[in-house]
């Protein structure tokens, strides 16, 4: 049921909307994965959030196809980034609603925790910049390749990252209790989001392609082109994301 709350048009005429579902699919994965699963809650909230938002995330990816196929170049970049600015939202809900609940139930986030103190120890080398990029394209490449292969894989490892930046922030503020930390963290967060999702994005369209057009078809072709479009557009994002992670992030405090 919950995955027929919302569509793309819907959250076109009220983009508030999509953030709250977000919220809600995170809060439901959370709840669920901690009560049915209480030996591996991390994973399991993980997941169930991953499959209450596979649906949407389709057709978004569908929408794209549509967009791809119909307009104009202008027309093109507008529905565009109006889709790209949605599918954000919907993490930027996750996030909001990891927050406190990492709080509310700490054992269900016992991974990330780990992955952060891991992060925490390698980020003290000297090629801060090296490894960030080199980590966050591993994850656009990830996403990339699992949205082609397997949608679902790449929307779990989307998911995986909101709740690590989410954790994150929560273990920040309870050492400095400043709203200025979640500038902190999205000013580089939203960003890198964003390049994941039009890699993911990117991905899906590929695997559209491959199953409704013939591969010398000017549908696969076009679809084909798009893709690598929107990839080298993510991996540039990701680029200026980790950029400002190394130089202006540690700024806000």
């Amino acid at each position: 049921m919950l995955e027929n709350i919302i569509s793309p048009e819907t959250a076109k005429k009220n983009p508030v909307t999509i953030l709250l579902i977000g919220m809600l699919y995170a809060t439901v994965g959370v709840i669920s994965g901690s009560y049915l699963f209480p030996s591996e809650p991390d994973v399991a909230a993980i997941f169930i959030t991953t499959v209450l938002c596979v649906p949407l995330i389709y057709k978004f990816a569908q929408e794209e196809e549509v967009i791809e196929m119909h307009h104009n170049k202008i027309e093109l970049i507008r529905q565009h980034w109006q889709l790209i600015s949605l599918a954000t939202l919907l993490f930027i809900g996750f996030i909001a609603a990891y927050i406190p609940l990492s709080a509310m139930y700490p054992q269900t986030f016992q991974a990330q925790i780990e992955t952060i103190n891991a992060i925490t120890g390698k980020a003290i080398s000297d090629d801060v910049l090296v490894l960030i990029v080199t980590n966050n394209l591993k994850v656009l490449g990830f996403s990339y390749v699992l949205s082609f292969l397997f949608g679902a894989g790449a929307v779990f490892i989307l998911v995986w990252n909101t709740s690590v930046i989410a954790v994150a922030i929560m273990e920040f503020l309870t050492k400095n209790w400043t709203f200025l930390v979640f500038g902190r963290y999205l000013l580089h967060g939203i960003p890198e989001l964003i390049g994941y999702f039009i890699g993911m994005i990117a991905g899906l369209l590929i695997s559209i392609a491959s199953v409704k057009y013939k591969p010398n078809s000017k549908g696969f072709i076009r679809l084909t082109l798009a893709s690598i479009d929107m990839l080298l557009t993510a991996i540039v994002i990701i680029l200026i994301a980790a950029l400002i992670e190394v130089t202006i992030s540690p700024l806000v405090v």
